[in-house]
């Protein structure tokens, strides 16, 4: 990917986390993060949620933030500048070896891209102490809907889909959550869901849904499952957004699964 694609998704991906932060912080609360906690934060990417556990566990508690891209660590090490209770570590997730065992591992959007996220999954357990945490955070893109119809909102999801399995992806990996932790030998999982919504009072998640098609749009296109004339990137978002206002409905984006287990003693 050159510089300038990696900074724009990059972009994506900060955008996208602005959205789902409180959905993250819910499901991560429900799963038992709290002060004091020590935390493993698999497949950090540029940090965010590696902050926003930071913040989570206090002065008291750490976080270390596990990515194998050290371009995206240098990003999550500025960001993160300033906070006493943070570490990267650069490093493959199945070859994740620390000097302590933590109180909770948690990782989000990082099961897609796992070669068998089961056996990743148990391989990790040694990372974590017995009676401690696992706690996976997912996507269900298939569950996107609008109220009235949408048109267009429901073709960029459409898109979205058609992409992501075009290119190997499964969009409804947040499902899969639950049998992952139990084919990790965690045998009572739990599980959540939490769901951000676009309506005429906050259009920000649209944005996100443009970006994410025009991210997808080489594959839209390689795959023959639309052209950039029929996205139209640069009207893309406006377009979006004016469907909510026209219509003064509800976008439901895709849903943030999560699911968490505790590690036999």
């Amino acid at each position: 990917m050159g510089k300038g694609r990696a900074t724009q998704e990059r972009e994506r991906l900060r955008a996208q986390n602005l959205i789902y932060a409180p959905h993250t912080e819910m499901l991560l609360s429900l799963s038992g993060i709290k002060p004091g906690m020590s935390v493993i934060d698999i497949g950090c990417g540029i940090g965010d949620m590696t902050i926003q556990i930071a913040r989570m566990v206090g002065p008291t508690g750490t976080v270390v933030g596990i990515d194998m891209d050290s371009d995206a660590l240098d990003v999550a090490e500025r960001q993160a500048s300033g906070l006493r209770n943070v570490t990267f570590q650069q490093a493959r997730i199945p070859d994740l070896e620390l000097d302590h065992q933590a109180d909770a591992l948690v990782g989000r959007l990082v099961v897609m891209h796992l070669k068998d996220a089961a056996q990743d999954i148990e391989k990790l357990r040694s990372t974590v102490r017995p009676g401690g945490t696992i706690a996976l955070l997912d996507f269900n893109v298939q569950r996107c809907r609008t109220l009235p119809h949408m048109p267009l909102t429901n073709q960029c999801v459409d898109w979205c889909i058609r992409a992501l399995l075009a290119g190997g992806s499964n969009p409804a990996v947040g499902d899969q959550l639950y049998s992952i932790l139990r084919a990790a030998g965690l045998n009572t999982p739990r599980l959540a869901v939490s769901v951000p919504t676009a309506t005429a009072s906050d259009l920000s998640a649209l944005a996100v849904l443009a970006e994410t098609v025009i991210t997808l749009l080489p594959v839209i296109e390689s795959f023959g499952l639309a052209t950039r004339e029929e996205i139209d990137p640069n009207t893309l978002i406006h377009r979006l957004q004016n469907e909510v206002l026209e219509t003064g409905g509800i976008a439901f984006s895709p849903e943030l699964v999560g699911a968490w287990a505790t590690v036999p003693e």
